[in-house]
């Protein structure tokens, strides 16, 4: 299976947990790069997700989204 997550999918496990929604999306976000990390998925990268990576104006952000793409398959 391909999975697409785009920029602010990537960025959910970096936003305050302290509310219930965005806890339970960050757990499905690392569930996804477990599985791609695993090989039992593979995860997708385009040029209009290194663009927005690109303008993420923090730069711890955009250095983990940066280091999440650079493992993607595709």
């Amino acid at each position: 299976m391909r999975i697409y997550l785009d920029s602010c999918s990537l960025q959910r496990p970096l936003d305050d947990q302290t509310q219930l929604r965005i806890r339970v999306e960050t757990e499905a976000v690392v569930s996804i790069l477990a599985a791609a990390q695993a090989g039992d998925v593979i995860l997708l990268n385009s040029e209009a997700l290194e663009y927005e990576t690109g303008r993420i104006p923090d730069e711890q952000r955009r250095t983990e989204v940066a280091a999440v793409l650079a493992s993607a398959n595709e």
